[in-house]
């Protein structure tokens, strides 16, 4: 079991990804809607294997 330091150790890691995988992701898209709406242009997002596959000590 995850002590609750542990936790939060986990917890600030996975907050860290999750607001740089997806929040950067979101800027882009809002910079550039103008620019993708006025040429008819698509986002388009890219990703690794590590968003499949679990690796130790990775918390996402």
């Amino acid at each position: 079991m995850l002590e609750d330091d542990d936790i939060a150790v986990v917890m600030e890691a996975f907050d860290r990804v999750l607001r740089l995988n997806l929040s950067s992701v979101m800027a882009c898209a809002v910079k550039f809607r103008p620019m993708l709406r006025e040429r008819q242009g698509s986002l388009i997002t890219l990703s690794s294997i590590a968003g499949f596959r679990s690796v130790r000590g990775n918390p996402a």
